[in-house]
């Protein structure tokens, strides 16, 4: 007879797992047939159509632009067009192209899937600015653009044109950038927020706790020493009663 082994372990990993999924769904179903996804859907919107527009003309203006660099903002912020191969802020400019598209879609995936947990106006508009802005960015890459003067020549690049001035050898970024920075702060400021709003309200909550274990130590205090006082009188009562009753027998034997 062979003996035949059944792995529980495994049955019980695959039944979490189920339930993992499970969960989710009905998360996704609630809050779909909530008013949230009406706000996100409005927010994802306005704000897209918003970063959407701002970049692509600012992108013409500068493709437009005779000349290469000027000054913006003097002593602040500078003009200087460049085609960018890298992702914001010029960074990984020396890697494969197929490297750059998987490292700036990483945020517009984190970005979708955080916007089917949230319930937070602020955080929903954060996300939208940090999905939009990578959106713009890659499809920004796809374009074709070929300006020798502008240093933009070939495919796999993306127009920068903003340069910090007061800054020495500042890297050169573009709108999208900056909206996706803006989103991960509006992010950052809003879970602080929430962060401390917490924390005060179950400092709170221990306060109150606390008061209510004194006033319950208060009242069983004051309850204890009535039933002291009951028992010293019921004490009391009891020796006198038989005082009383030794008194009488006293005056009957005398009789």
């Amino acid at each position: 007879m062979e003996k035949i082994i059944v792995n529980k372990d495994n049955d019980l990993t695959k039944t979490e797992m189920k339930n993992v999924f499970v969960d989710f769904a009905n998360h996704v179903k609630k809050l779909y047939r909530s008013k949230y996804i009406i706000w996100k859907a409005i927010i994802f919107l306005v704000v897209s159509l918003i970063v959407f527009t701002i970049s692509f003309v600012l992108r013409n203006i500068m493709l437009n632009s005779t000349t290469q660099s000027y000054q913006l903002m003097p002593g602040f912020l500078d003009i200087y067009i460049i085609g960018n191969t890298g992702i914001a802020f010029s960074g990984l400019s020396d890697v494969s192209s197929s490297v750059v598209y998987f490292v700036q879609s990483l945020p517009i995936i984190i970005s979708i899937a955080f916007l089917l947990f949230t319930k937070s106006i602020s955080i929903d508009i954060g996300l939208s600015l940090v999905l939009t802005g990578g959106l713009s960015n890659i499809i920004d890459r796809s374009l074709f653009d070929n300006y020798t003067h502008l240093q933009i020549n070939g495919e796999n690049a993306v127009v920068d044109y903003l340069q910090f001035s007061f800054i020495k050898g500042s890297a050169i970024f573009n709108f999208p950038d900056v909206t996706v920075i803006v989103g991960v702060i509006v992010i950052g400021i809003t879970l602080l927020i929430q962060f401390f709003k917490e924390w005060i309200n179950d400092s709170e909550d221990k306060k109150n706790k606390s008061k209510l274990n004194q006033n319950t130590d208060k009242t069983l205090s004051e309850a204890e020493k009535d039933n002291i006082k009951k028992e010293n009188n019921a004490k009391i009562q009891e020796f006198l009663s038989k005082q009383k009753k030794n008194g009488s027998k006293d005056g009957n034997t005398k009789n």
